[in-house]
């Protein structure tokens, strides 16, 4: 959509709204600050103009002058000023049009955000007609949702929640604490792994987290080995699964704590003692009933949608601890960008969710495999993600997993492991690519790991498995 492009009619709009608020913080930039509290680039339905009103609040927020010369850097430093053909000639012109100025800009701001919840209404319509003729949703529930829904759409012109002085901050860090200290409260969540928990500090509400691995490696694996055993400590989680359905991921958890593995639950037609195998997998598919672990397996989950089921979850539970995304580049877009242009959208917004609703959030990403090839060991650098958007900037601790083993031989001694050694074939890296708050004190950025393939879980090497690591390897 080009900036003179005729906005689409079937959507609640006011075009002239937008630019008289757009012009009008042109010509007296004093005036983003009654205007900026009450709506935001996302209620701009004009793509050109929310492009242009983001400049403006980044500007603003960095205690830049707004004028046109500086918002069309910032435009163009996005990749939009091409894109939508904004030029400065354009924002010069808008500023001087007297037809667009106005004494009353937050007035105008108000309109625009009223069309935006007007157009949230209507798209968030067809989700509510939908939960009210599930026949299996409690009908008070859904009147509880539907009204929660509702309010937070008029929540825009309240008092800005994400400014308060330091002193005010400083009571809520202290108060944190004494929680924690007083009440033995844990701080953070922690993995079931003590060797993770060894070399990272707890994960807090709020951070987002990327698990990086190659194709085959296990990313998947080892999240959900995370994502059960911080489930059995009582934490709550979703999970939305792109590549497997909702019944794999769980006929894995299955596996997991399973005597039998997949083998002979492939074969069970030729199993000799059937009860066996069938009495394993009814013990530990019950045991997962009553996890609070839910999984979102629609493959057109947008990033709009995941946040829509994120609230929808909370307003159900109350809370959610955690969030695993599997994996970001499988996250469709409705933009006509170019790709890697839409994974940066997606990762800002997975960057702002755990921020919004108090939750530690994983996302999942896939690692360049030509970088991988073209060096003499595979052991992962952080500039081989591939079809990840920002999230390595916009990450607070960035993992990478590798398995030597699962590429042969030749990579087991270039990685400086022993190919003789049974061990040493299973053994895994946990690398430490980026951690914003730091690593544990006193450890090391990776760790090593076991897995066992046939029942897909990964362990903690035992103390004779930890003195069979080569020693340079070897993490202290």
């Amino acid at each position: 959509m080009t900036y003179t492009d005729e906005l689409p009619p079937i959507l609640p709009q006011d075009h002239t709204a937008e630019r008289i608020v757009l012009a009008t913080v042109l010509r007296w930039p004093e005036d983003i600050a009654r205007v900026e509290p009450v709506v935001q680039p996302a209620d701009f339905l004009n793509e050109a103009n929310r492009a242009i009103f983001r400049a403006m609040v980044s500007l603003y927020r960095n205690q830049a002058t707004i004028e046109p010369e500086a918002v069309f850097r910032e435009i163009a430093r996005a990749g939009d000023a091409d894109r939508l053909l904004i030029t400065r000639l354009m924002l010069h012109d808008m500023m001087g049009d007297g037809n667009l100025l106005s004494g009353q800009p937050g007035h105008f701001a108000k309109r625009v955000k009223e069309q935006s919840i007007r157009r949230r209404l209507w798209e968030q319509g067809e989700e509510m007609i939908h939960e009210a003729l599930n026949e299996q949703n409690d009908v008070q529930d859904v009147i509880t949702r539907v009204g929660q829904r509702l309010a937070s759409l008029t929540g825009g012109g309240a008092a800005r929640k994400s400014i308060a002085t330091i002193g005010e901050y400083a009571e809520q860090v202290y108060a944190e604490y004494y929680s924690y200290g007083k009440d033995k409260k844990a701080v953070g969540i922690r993995t079931g792994w003590e060797s993770i928990n060894g070399i990272l500090r707890p994960f807090r509400p709020g951070q987002l987290i990327a698990i990086s691995a190659d194709t085959g490696i296990g990313k998947t694996c080892w999240s959900m080995n995370m994502a059960l055993d911080l489930a059995r400590a009582g934490k709550r989680g979703l999970v939305f699964t792109y590549e497997m359905s909702g019944k794999e991921l769980t006929m894995r958890a299955a596996l997991m704590r399973m005597t039998f593995t997949q083998d002979h639950l492939d074969n069970i037609d030729r199993e000799e003692d059937v009860d066996a195998v069938l009495n394993d997998l009814h013990r530990h598919t019950q045991e997962l009933k009553d996890l609070p672990l839910r999984i979102d397996e629609d493959n057109a989950n947008t990033s709009e949608r995941i946040e829509r089921a994120i609230q929808a979850e909370i307003n159900r539970y109350e809370k959610l601890d955690f969030v695993i995304v599997d994996y970001i580049g499988m996250v469709p877009s409705d933009s006509r960008r170019k790709r890697y242009e839409e994974l940066g959208e997606i990762s800002r917004l997975f960057k702002e969710l755990p921020k919004k609703y108090n939750f530690v959030m994983f996302v999942l990403c896939q690692l360049g495999t030509k970088g991988l090839a073209q060096r003499s060991c595979r052991r992962p650098q952080l500039d081989d993600v591939y079809e990840s958007g920002r999230i390595p900037q916009d990450c607070d601790l960035f993992l990478a997993i590798y398995w030597p083993g699962r590429y042969g031989a030749g990579e087991l001694q270039k990685a400086g492991y022993d190919p003789t050694n049974a061990l040493h074939h299973y053994t895994v890296e946990v690398l430490v690519m980026k951690a914003r708050g730091g690593v544990a004190a006193g450890a090391r950025p990776h760790t090593c790991q076991r897995f066992e393939p046939a029942h897909v879980r990964y362990h903690d090497l035992t103390d004779d498995e930890w003195r069979q690591l080569p020693e340079k390897v070897r993490p202290r």
